[in-house]
């Protein structure tokens, strides 16, 4: 019986049995287009209301990584999810505004409503059509 248990597992684990396994998982391992990847970044109200707020936000090492990871890969975008209403609006302008002018083209930043905080969250996310 020992004999046949051992059989068993190597045909379990031949090249075909492993490559179709493989077929199968990787779909679920693939990035969907508009998809989150990491990192992402928090900025407080506190953080945008600072008296030099160009040095609180370069200063937060979030944002630095974010920034980077947005500059080795170009194709995708940074969203911002800011609150709800007017103030959340215009907050999430100025910071489109304030990454344009540290060089990241404006149409490379998305807004999107309703970030559930009071503060702006911001994300790497690929773009439409990329996988």
């Amino acid at each position: 019986m020992r004999g046949k248990k051992m059989r068993y597992h190597l045909r379990m684990h031949s090249p075909i049995r492993l490559a179709l396994a493989a077929l199968i998982l990787l779909p679920l391992a693939t990035v969907h287009a508009n998809a989150v990847l990491q990192p992402t970044c928090t900025i407080s109200l506190a953080q945008w209301e600072s008296p030099d707020r160009t040095r609180a936000l370069l200063g937060d090492p979030a944002l630095r990584i974010l920034v980077r990871a947005w500059q080795k890969q170009p194709d995708s975008h940074l969203r911002i999810d800011y609150p709800v209403g007017e103030q959340g609006a215009l907050w999430a302008s100025r910071m489109q505004a304030w990454l344009v002018a540290f060089g990241i083209p404006r149409a490379a930043v998305r807004l999107q409503p309703g970030s559930g905080s009071d503060a702006l969250s911001l994300s790497l996310r690929l773009a439409q059509g990329h996988a």
